[in-house]
C-alpha cells in the first residue's frame, strides 16, 4: 500500500499539504479525546481557527475565501461527519487540503471509534482510530463555484 505521501504526489498534492493534512487529523482526533463534539476548523502553516458559523456551508466558505485572497498557500478545514464503509456507518474526522495554484482540493477521511467515559459498571477507553486515513475519491471544488453555477 503506498505512503500517504506518494498518494499525495499521485494526486499533484505537495509535501508541505499532505503534511498540513496529517496535522489537522492528529487535531481533529485529539480535540474529539474526551467526548466532545468537534468544531469545524481551519488550519494553516501558522494557525488554526474555529470556524464557529451557523452552517458547514459557511465554514466552507471561510475556507474557501481565504484561499483566494492568496494570503496563505495552504489551509485544510477539517471537521466530524460520519462515513459508511461496507455499510457500516462510523465517526469521521474528514479534512480537505487546499493548496495555492489548485483549484481543487483534496478530501481525506480518518474513521474512528468515539471515546467510552468510565462510569461505576464500565471501563473508560480513549478515541480508536479505525483504518489508516484514506483519500475520498474525487477532487473537492470550490463550492462556492459550484453555488454560482447551480450544481
Amino acid at each position: 500500500m503506498p505512503s500517504l505521501v506518494e498518494v499525495g504526489a499521485q494526486l499533484g498534492a505537495s509535501d508541505k499539504l499532505i503534511a498540513l493534512i496529517i496535522d489537522a487529523v492528529n487535531h481533529g482526533i485529539d480535540m474529539v479525546q474526551d467526548g466532545k463534539k468537534l468544531i469545524p476548523f481551519m488550519m494553516t502553516q501558522s494557525a488554526v481557527t474555529v470556524l464557529a458559523t451557523d452552517t458547514m456551508e459557511e465554514a466552507f466558505a471561510v475556507v474557501h475565501d481565504i484561499m483566494r485572497s492568496g494570503e496563505v498557500e495552504f489551509c485544510v478545514l477539517g471537521y466530524d461527519t460520519y462515513l459508511t464503509v461496507e455499510g457500516e456507518k462510523t465517526d469521521a474526522i474528514v479534512v480537505e487540503g487546499y493548496e495555492r495554484g489548485r483549484e481543487k482540493g483534496l478530501r481525506f477521511a480518518q474513521r474512528y471509534r468515539p471515546a467510552i467515559k468510565a462510569g461505576l459498571l464500565r471501563k473508560g477507553a480513549p478515541v480508536e482510530r479505525l483504518g489508516n486515513l484514506k483519500f475520498l475519491a474525487g477532487d473537492v471544488e470550490y463550492r462556492a463555484a459550484r453555488e454560482t453555477n447551480g450544481i
